[in-house]
Order: C-alpha cells, then sequence, then structure tokens
C-alpha cells in the first residue's frame, strides 16, 4: 500500500487555533493531509519520493545510513491582475519568466522533506533602467534556503537538547545542512545572552553567580592580532558573564579590574 503525503495550508485565529478545511471526498486512496504552516504555497501535485545514503560517521570510519525525502513542487498564491512598477524609476515591471527555490521543511518523522516553490521573475520595462527581481517567499527564513517553519523547529530542538546533542547530529535528524544550524544556534545564543538579539552587549546575569568557569575559545575570524578569546561563566546557569579577545594574563587581569566583579557583588 503507497501513502502520499500532501500538505494543507492552515489558518490562526487569534486565540492561536490552527484550523484547516478540507473538502470532502478531495483525495481517492490513502493519503496523510498535514499542514505545511506554510502560508501562500500552492501545492501542485504528489510529492515526489527519493531515497539516499548519508554518511553518519566519520571519513575514516564510515556509517552510512539511509534517509527517504519527500518534495513538494507548487507555486505561490499571488493576485496576478495586480500591476507592479519599478521601485528605481517607477515603470510598470513585466514578467521575465520563472525560477525555483529549493527550501527545506519541517521533517516528517525520519523523512526529510523540501519545497521546490515556483517564483516569478520580472524586469523594469523601460530600456534605460536594468532593474530585475525575483518574487519573494513569504514563509522562507531570512538569509537560509529553509522555511520558516523548519528555522523554528531547529531553534526549539537547540533550546530543548542544548548540548545534549551536536550540530552535525541535527543535521542528520533534520536534513539542514549544519552551517545553517550553527547560524540559527548563534543567532539563538544572542537573543538568550544579549540586548535585543543584537549580539553586542551581553545581558546582566539573572542572579549572583556562585561558581565561575574560566576558558579560552579560538576565534573563527583571523584578522585580529589575538587569535583567541576569554570568557567567564557562571557554571550553574551556563550564563556568559564577561568575554575578552585575548588569553594572556595582563589582558585578563586589566579586564578584571576595570570589571571590578561589580556583576557578583
Amino acid at each position: 500500500m503507497n501513502t502520499t503525503i500532501l500538505s494543507a495550508n492552515l489558518q490562526v485565529n487569534s486565540d492561536h487555533v490552527i484550523a484547516a478545511t478540507i473538502a470532502p471526498n478531495a483525495f481517492e486512496g490513502d493519503f496523510l493531509v498535514v499542514p505545511s504552516y506554510c502560508e501562500g504555497f500552492k501545492q501542485v501535485g504528489s510529492p515526489r519520493y527519493d531515497f539516499r545514503q548519508v554518511n553518519v560517521g566519520t571519513i575514516t570510519n564510515e556509517n552510512f545510513v539511509g534517509f527517504s525525502e519527500l518534495t513538494y513542487t507548487g507555486k505561490l498564491r499571488t493576485d496576478d491582475r495586480k500591476e507592479l512598477y519599478c521601485p528605481k524609476c517607477g515603470a510598470k515591471l513585466h514578467s521575465n519568466g520563472v525560477s525555483y527555490v529549493r527550501l527545506k521543511h519541517i521533517p516528517y518523522g525520519s523523512t526529510y522533506q523540501t519545497l521546490e516553490v515556483e517564483v516569478k521573475r520580472y524586469r523594469c520595462s523601460s530600456k534605460l533602467c536594468e532593474y530585475s527581481c525575483t518574487e519573494k517567499i513569504p514563509f522562507q527564513a531570512g538569509g537560509h534556503r529553509i522555511t520558516a517553519a523548519a528555522y523554528h523547529e531547529i531553534y526549539r530542538l537547540l533550546e530543548m537538547k542544548g548540548s545534549k546533542t551536536s550540530l552535525k547530529a541535527l543535521s542528520f535528524e533534520t536534513g539542514v545542512d549544519a552551517k545553517i544550524i550553527r547560524a540559527i544556534d548563534k543567532q539563538r545564543l544572542y537573543d538568550k545572552y544579549t540586548e535585543n538579539g543584537e549580539g553586542k552587549k551581553l545581558l546582566p546575569p539573572r542572579r549572583q553567580a556562585r561558581i565561575l568557569g574560566v576558558d579560552e575559545f579560538l576565534l573563527h575570524s583571523l584578522d585580529r592580532s589575538d587569535k583567541f578569546a576569554t570568557f567567564i561563566m557562571d557554571m550553574e546557569t551556563g550564563e556568559v558573564l564577561w568575554v575578552a579577545h585575548s588569553k594572556t594574563k595582563e589582558a585578563v587581569k586589566v579586564e578584571m579590574q576595570e570589571l571590578e566583579f561589580s556583576l557578583y557583588d
């Protein structure tokens, strides 16, 4: 028995109650209709099923595990009657073909899911203007080739598992590249420990620290003369209390004198 998994768009009301309307007898056969959490996505046809082997081990100690993947093809729900204008010169924008964007989505159990979204391309009608653009995908996570739903799910998994898992393990679990997961984790730490999630100024500790830990780490950016940084953290809560761009005793001593342990008084 073959089972096809289809995505259905949902609407969330003011009480955060999710509602989906499925027409009676819309499908024949064995189907699971699951929410996509991608507002504006219109699925076209049935998903494509793929199976591939992934090395979850190392280069020297290979361990290949099979993963299945469902790819949903679709387009955006847009009003074709609405005229678009060039933001540079004000002339009308003309259609200039389409392109396809692949976005990793929330996995369905152990099955990866990918949306293949058809987006329209536009160009300015003025011969003096070379402006062109592509239709924006409202449910795409900013700066990443994943859906916003996948972003929030990975964010939640990082919050829940924390140091008990690795970026590589989450990559295998979700099908999302480890570099993207690292970027999400970085933003999560910014949100948790810095003001306004900007990563510039540490938030004051929530409580007086009783046990302090001091360690150093290698900076990814090698533009600095000091390639290492030193940090102090609350060993009980995991909060980072202080960071300095150096690992020398002199630099750390100066920073500690400036700090004067005011956070712990």
